[in-house]
């Protein structure tokens, strides 16, 4: 007894401690792993972001460097008083500051001629008061580069370009919070920071803000030192993993500090699961071994008392008990042996398995002929075999379940077993959730097609009382008719190709396979309507449900109109679905396709079997997840343009501000940003305008002494009457009136 116990407790513990350990340690690295290559990832991507913003501005600066504009001006005299010449200079130099790269100023600096020209107009050289900047980069060695300061990137591209002997320079100057915000856009646990060539912090993400955090944490000379381009390291306190990429183009280093902390927290879970796991295991294999260990030879001695009876088994002197048990089970076995034959009487059930077996070509000629005179009569010269194979249309519009189609398809095969006379037909069975029924008919010679009319009026008739009795629509494929047993398979899968066709004829369809060869052409035609198709693109776009949904009709019918094969109008399908998908806009719109199955969306497509359901899958999988997608999208660009007007306004409201300028320099038309602006902020630009400009007035009246002739010549009114008016309709009284009751300086009569 304390043998067996021991060895049951050695076989428990040595498994379970090493599938636990085991366990622990492959599921603790494959986190580990993740985690670190999924910020790897994020830390790439970054890199990758801000390097074509860095590219993309180079490239400008490049493109206008070559242009015969820029050798032109590297030979122009400049003096204030050409402000016709300066004005389209500046316009020129403003069209390169384009709003989402983040340019801030241009920088145009004419060394032989000493002039300077950027945002806030011309300057001599000799009255710039950055005069030592603009000097020391034009030493720099490098043509073109990148370089910064506490507040801003500038790149910095002598002219002409890969000259040594450089007239002048052009600079681009990016603010670092440009960067900073590329940064906070993937946020994952950890901290980022841009480093210089110095290795010195030029940006960092919000969490990131005391850069000391940085210095105790990183060794900037071993991170100067190092010769690779990416490498993970630890950090200086052993508390975190430091994630690095260094850039060849910019000579800049993008870096991320995860703390290991982070990076264990799922691990150490994982640990505390698999030890309870395992403590639960090895208790119950405990209880099992002690339960086992104790009762072993209990079973023996009663197998023994019921084979021997109760005195045998009482009595002192006993047999080899192992042994007369071995003999009384080698006697039950011969017992079952013969049940075995006599089971074979239930012939219904093995008559389904042969059936089943023909139906699937399983059976050699040899063994059907056989086994087919111990199930039926032989078969006579005049007979013909064809084969139904029935298919529920779908139960999206029943009182049925999925779970419930095992017992739906039961229901059917007891309903063809009754109607059939067996005369007509072989054992009904079920295969692959359709219920086969196999036809045997006798083929006059009067008569010679009879047996299909009575084939189709079998098939009918079995339709109505399933829809009568179960309440549910089935469609049905027949196969043409085969004068020898062994060509049912042959029959079967004729029938389950004709069933296929369903898709065209929708619910309730009875197809006999000569019909569709008939009809079926015999090369490939394949039509696509790619004008109805980039119609419900837009209106998918427009976030118009109504006409998506008329498109989408009109384009699945013009799709099954010609008679394809069954697999030939996928084809189509899937050439529909991928023009869709390509619509899917960014993933920073967050839409995704999703999926309540674990098929993918081509497997669901192709196991679709009506055109209702082709059309309800398209609808609600494809269109209408992208129709949601882009009207994120247009509502997030209708509220950075409205954003964009308002800070004109507060900063511009003293100049003629127009609509017609907002929309000049946001590079729209004014149409759509009217109409913009009224959606989004509830009023219109002119409204608005007037609004800012009166409460401007107002703190002007209240804080300061300055005429009303004034503030209306200032807020671009053309007398100071209109004016007036103005402030009297929007507040209910005279400007004068309004000084009186709130200034410190009231207005004298």
């Amino acid at each position: 007894m304390v043998r067996i116990l021991l060895f049951g407790l050695l076989l428990e513990t040595i498994p379970v401690a090493s599938i636990g350990f085991f366990s622990y340690y492959q599921a603790s690295s494959t986190v580990q792993s993740k985690v670190i290559e999924s910020n790897e990832q994020v830390l790439l991507q970054t890199q990758m972001r801000i390097e074509k913003m860095l590219e993309t501005v180079d490239n400008m600066l490049t493109v206008f460097i070559n242009s015969s504009e820029s050798n032109k001006l590297l030979q122009q005299e400049l003096n204030p008083n050409q402000f016709e010449l300066i004005n389209s200079i500046e316009q020129n130099l403003h069209n390169l500051q384009v709003y989402d790269f983040g340019i801030k100023n241009i920088i145009f600096f004419n060394h032989n001629k000493q002039w300077v020209l950027q945002n806030e107009g011309l300057f001599r050289f000799d009255q710039y008061s950055n005069q030592d900047q603009l000097m020391s980069y034009l030493k720099r060695p490098q043509n073109s580069g990148w370089t910064s300061d506490e507040h801003n990137a500038y790149l910095i591209k002598k002219l002409p370009i890969n000259s040594n002997d450089p007239e002048g320079l052009l600079i681009a100057e990016v603010p670092l919070t440009e960067l900073q915000s590329l940064l906070m856009q993937n946020k994952e646990f950890g901290n980022m920071f841009i480093l210089n060539s110095n290795q010195q912090v030029i940006a960092t993400d919000e969490t990131a803000s005391d850069k000391s955090y940085f210095t105790r944490e990183v060794d900037a000379a071993q991170l100067a030192a190092s010769s690779l381009l990416s490498d993970n390291l630890q950090s200086q306190s052993g508390q975190n993993q430091i994630i690095y990429r260094k850039s060849n183009y910019s000579g800049w280093t993008y870096l991320s500090i995860v703390p290991l902390k982070e990076i264990n927290r799922d691990s150490a879970k994982i640990g505390w699961l698999t030890l309870y796991i395992c403590l639960f295991i090895y208790f119950i294999t405990l209880l099992i071994t002690l339960f086992a260990s104790n009762r072993l030879y209990r079973p023996v001695g009663k197998l023994y008392a019921i084979f021997s009876g109760t005195e045998q088994a009482n009595s002192k002197k006993r047999p080899d008990e192992l042994k007369f048990i071995h003999d009384s089970v080698q006697a039950l076995l011969e017992k079952q042996t013969l049940m075995d034959g006599r089971m074979k009487k239930q012939m219904d059930h093995l008559k389904e398995l042969f059936i089943i077996r023909l139906c699937r070509g399983e059976l050699p000629p040899l063994e059907i002929a056989d086994h087919w005179n111990d199930f039926y009569r032989p078969s006579l010269e005049n007979e013909r075999y064809g084969v139904m194979i029935m298919q529920i249309d779908s139960l999206a519009e029943t009182n049925y379940r999925e779970k419930d189609t095992d017992l739906l398809l039961f229901a059917i095969n007891n309903i063809v077993n009754e109607m059939i006379s067996e005369e007509h037909r072989l054992a009904p069975v079920i295969i692959d959730r359709s219920q086969v029924t196999i036809f045997r008919c006798t083929e006059t010679e009067d008569k010679p097609e009879a047996y299909l009319k009575l084939w189709i009026e079998m098939a009918e008739e079995a339709q109505r009382t399933i829809k009568d009795v179960l309440q549910l629509n089935v469609s049905i494929g027949i196969s043409k008719p085969y004068p020898a047993v062994h060509d049912i398979s042959v029959a079967y899968n004729e029938a389950a190709e004709a069933l296929k066709h369903k898709i065209r004829l929708d619910k309730e369809a009875i197809i006999y396979i000569d019909d569709i060869y008939a009809s079926t052409k015999t090369h490939l035609k394949y039509k696509f309507p790619d004008q109805s198709v980039n119609e419900l693109i837009d209106a998918i776009k427009l976030g118009d449900p109504t006409t998506s949904g008329q498109l989408l009709k009109q384009i699945l019918k013009s799709i099954l109109v010609d008679n394809y094969y069954q697999y030939d109008y996928h084809l189509p399908l899937v050439h529909l679905f991928i023009s869709l998908v390509r619509e899917l806009p960014s993933t920073e719109s967050g839409a995704e396709l999703q999926t309540d199955v674990p098929n993918s969306h081509l497997e669901q497509l192709y196991n679709l079997k009506t055109m209702t359901e082709i059309e309800d899958w398209f609808g609600d999988r494809i269109i209408g997840p992208l129709t949601e997608a882009w009207e994120k999208v247009n509502r997030r660009r209708s509220r950075n343009i409205s954003d964009e007007i308002i800070h004109m306004i507060h900063e511009k409201y003293e100049t003629d501000l127009s609509l017609t300028t907002c929309a000049e320099q946001l590079h729209y038309h004014p149409s759509y940003i009217k109409h913009v602006f009224r959606k989004e902020v509830g009023v219109t630009f002119s409204e608005y305008l007037l609004t800012y400009r009166l409460n401007i007035a107002k703190k002007w009246l209240i804080e300061t002494d300055m005429k009303i002739a004034e503030i209306a010549v200032r807020l671009q009114y053309n007398n100071s009457q209109n004016f007036i008016r103005s402030f009297k309709k929007q507040f209910g009284i005279t400007p004068g009136q309004f000084r009186n009751e709130n200034g410190s300086y009231p207005e004298s009569d």
